[in-house]
């Protein structure tokens, strides 16, 4: 049985910058990375954003290190076991390896809806990007979006602006109703509608059937809405199915590691998507997050002690706006608006009582070290203190 000083499970971002800090800090040990995808790694943001907008898809792989020969991967296969005690594990094709060291950067899958797939699509994964962008086509498409937060909002925005007809449906009365305030979430509702895009709000969708037209939306409220095609951004679920069967799960949504990455057995990291810290940072799981943390725990694996304690920040693109945004924005907390043009540029400051626990910036740019900053004041603001704190140039 071949023995590997490391072994990777999954291939995504978090994984492949945990590679990169192990190749740099041990210069003898192996490593085998296993992947259920048939692609090397590659990154992830532009499967909802750059990519519809004129990026090349030569341009969204990551370097590997293949030239170095301590580094092999094993892709399109997926580990149906580990035997955390003799500390092996294998592979559906049948594959069996030993390990010294495990890392779990499993991810996550898009929440799937009942009914028919046929014209369906989840974004999340390249072959799912690929099969939405041949379906699609050059000719302009009646298009359902589901789902009024992150993927959502994005796609809405890059289809409508490639000039295909979207339909936008989500539960809540405005796109990111739990994360922006009414008055940011209505200014954006109003720049989706300028663009064409019909929103429809306050309804779920409970499962989708085929029909003529390509696919039928059914509703919550009893009616139901037909496209030519659903593009579904209804949440997240993180690959836990492998930890469980392991014994590496406790209460919760994922796999509870400390600081420096390991799980219950201290051989056994997890980063990414898949882990969930004893340390409270309100992370978004993006890809700051993904490679933060992944560097840190290949950096611990290797003999490092690198606690993880950063405060990932989260970004996107709608439209002629773009934020970057730090901490817990969630509306049930008060919202502070500084803004310098109303709608366009400014940053929202979002606090529990008088204490600062979250950043928006909106079109304002390279502030997120001094949102990092001001988050880990031990201070108590206000309103006035907090105004133009963070501003363009």
């Amino acid at each position: 049985m071949e023995h590997y000083r490391y072994i990777v499970i999954g291939g995504g971002m978090a994984g492949h910058a945990a590679v990169q800090a192990i190749l740099e800090q041990d210069s003898q040990g192996t490593i085998l990375v296993i992947g259920d995808e048939p692609f090397a790694p590659y990154r992830r943001p532009p499967l909802s954003k750059a990519l519809w907008k004129g990026e090349r898809l030569e341009d969204i792989w990551l370097s590997v290190g293949s030239e170095d020969d301590r580094l092999n991967f094993h892709l399109g296969s997926r580990v149906q076991n580990i035997n955390v005690d003799e500390k092996r594990v294998e592979v559906a094709d049948g594959a069996t390896w030993q390990f010294e060291k495990l890392l779990l950067v499993t991810g996550g899958r898009p929440r799937v809806l009942a009914g028919s797939r046929k014209r369906v699509f989840y974004p999340g994964h390249l072959t799912e990007h690929v099969r939405l962008h041949k379906h699609l086509g050059d000719e302009p498409r009646d298009v359902l979006v589901v789902g009024g937060g992150f993927i959502g909002s994005e796609m809405a925005a890059v289809l409508s602006e490639r000039g295909h007809q979207v339909k936008w449906l989500m539960m809540e009365d405005r796109p990111f109703a739990r994360m922006f305030p009414e008055s940011l979430g209505n200014h954006l509702a109003s720049a989706y509608r300028e663009h064409g895009v019909e929103i429809h709000t306050r309804v779920g969708v409970t499962r989708f059937d085929e029909a003529a037209a390509g696919v039928l939306a059914v509703m919550d409220n009893g009616r139901s809405i037909a496209a030519e095609l659903a593009v579904v951004g209804a949440g997240f679920e993180p690959n836990v199915e492998l930890a469980q069967k392991a014994g590496l799960m406790s209460a919760g949504p994922g796999v509870p590691v400390n600081e420096f990455g390991q799980t219950v057995h201290p051989n056994i990291y997890a980063a990414g998507d898949v882990a969930v810290s004893a340390v409270d940072l309100h992370l978004m799981m993006h890809e700051d997050h993904a490679l933060s943390q992944g560097r840190a725990v290949g950096t611990n694996m290797a003999g490092g002690r690198a606690a993880y304690t950063e405060r990932s920040f989260f970004y996107s693109d709608l439209y002629h706006w773009g934020y970057e945004a730090v901490g817990d924005l969630n509306t049930r907390h008060r919202v502070v608006e500084d803004w310098v043009v109303p709608g366009d540029e400014g940053v929202l400051y979002y606090l529990e009582g008088d204490r600062l626990v979250g950043v928006l910036n909106w079109n304002v740019w390279d502030g997120v070290p001094t949102a990092r900053a001001l988050l880990e004041m031990p201070r108590r603001w206000t309103d006035e203190e907090l105004r133009g704190q963070i501003r363009n140039g």
